[in-house]
């Protein structure tokens, strides 16, 4: 039988091995290579929020061992005063500035809380400076400010079982922490209204305007009075701020100015409406250049005597109205303006007729004029 060889197909298997590289060497020679390529900028930021524009609003206190002052870092404000009967009383106002490039927000507020046996004698309030409240998540955007109110008050409505027995110092604080601001900030609460137009149907929503009549709730008790809490609408002190004169004399008669024009009007300043008198108001700065006079103080007042420029408005545009008395009717009577006229005189404002008013002037020291107040409120206070 013959035998039949088997043969060893090598070359097939090299040949499926050279297939097999072959295949291998292919994709090895088909590469490609995905790559992203960016380039990321980060903008140049700063974070800086201080305190600054620390200014003195009512200065009441018996005693000023230590006025309000910013630390070199500009983060904390300290003071110490003495207050040793009731009525004595201490404010001032300071500025939170966002200088810095991001926005920030409001995560934690806190001040000293009275015991109930302090607060029937001391109040201590921390507000903004339109009176509205203080809350965590409240905005401090890039580029502004919020101004902060301290107000520390020894109580004069109490009765002699209400006083402390003995001395009594207290650590009275207020922190603020600012972080970045997130989804969560929130623009900061509305202030409580204090002047609503007299009647709603006369003047331009929206706008103020000249001799615009408005009911303000001076003295803070809830309701501003028709009568006695008359109020008209002169000009602008700042954008933000509106300045009303009153609908009433303060003074029951005629007064002196001062004693020496270059003291200003010290002795008709001293009929004008405290901060305790009108607690709903108060000025955005006590202190006043009048005339030639630098840094005339209405500390502890609520009100300041109006200005030559301010009274002009009203007579130049012929808004007799706004000198008419609300109440009583002596339509005539002379008021003080806080402008000096001369080495003797001050400006006044004489209403001859019901349609004809002009400016003169007064010896400062003969009781030849009233007190005719006006006032310094937010705009964001004024319904209108």
């Amino acid at each position: 039988m013959k035998k039949i060889r088997r043969k060893v197909n090598k070359p097939l298997l090299y040949f499926v091995f050279f297939v097999f590289a072959s295949v291998t060497v292919g994709y090895a020679a088909l590469s490609t290579t995905l790559s992203i390529t960016g380039k990321g900028t980060l903008s140049k930021n700063s974070w800086d929020i201080h305190f600054e524009n620390l200014v003195i609003v009512d200065n009441g206190a018996s005693a000023v061992t230590t006025a309000p002052t910013i630390d070199s870092t500009k983060t904390k404000v300290s003071f110490n005063i003495t207050l040793s009967k009731p009525g004595d009383s201490y404010e001032f106002s300071v500025d939170a500035v966002n200088k810095g490039t991001i926005d920030a927000m409001l995560s934690g507020f806190s001040a000293t809380s009275l015991t109930a046996d302090q607060q029937k004698y001391l109040t201590y309030t921390v507000t903004y400076g339109d009176g509205a409240t203080i809350s965590t998540k409240d905005y401090l955007k890039k580029g502004t400010s919020e101004t902060i109110r301290v107000r520390v008050r020894f109580r004069d409505d109490l009765t002699a079982t209400d006083l402390p027995s003995s001395a009594e110092t207290l650590n009275l604080t207020a922190t603020f922490v600012y972080v970045q601001a997130d989804s969560t900030a929130k623009d900061r609460s509305t202030p409580s209204i204090l002047c609503k137009r007299a009647d709603s149907s006369t003047g331009t929503s929206g706008k103020l305007t000249l001799a615009d009549k408005f009911y303000c709730d001076v003295n803070g008790d809830g309701t501003a009075d028709s009568s006695t809490e008359v109020f008209y609408y002169i000009t602008d002190l700042d954008s933000n701020t509106a300045v009303l004169l009153y609908g009433n004399y303060i003074s029951s008669g005629y007064v002196k100015y001062g004693t020496n024009v270059n003291n200003g009007p010290t002795i008709a300043r001293s009929y004008l409406p405290t901060t305790s008198d009108w607690s709903n108001v108060s000025l955005s700065n006590p202190v006043r250049n009048i005339s030639n006079i630098v840094n005339f103080s209405y500390s502890g007042y609520a009100a300041r005597l109006p200005s030559l420029s301010e009274i002009e408005l009203c007579v130049d545009n012929n808004k007799h109205e706004v000198f008419f008395p609300v109440s009583g009717t002596d339509y005539y009577r002379v008021f003080w303006l806080e402008d000096i006229y001369d080495q003797n005189n001050a400006y006044a404002l004489y209403n001859q007729t019901s349609v004809n008013h002009i400016i003169s002037y007064e010896n400062i020291s003969t009781e030849t004029a009233a007190v005719k107040p006006v006032i310094e409120v937010p705009k964001s206070r004024i319904s209108y």
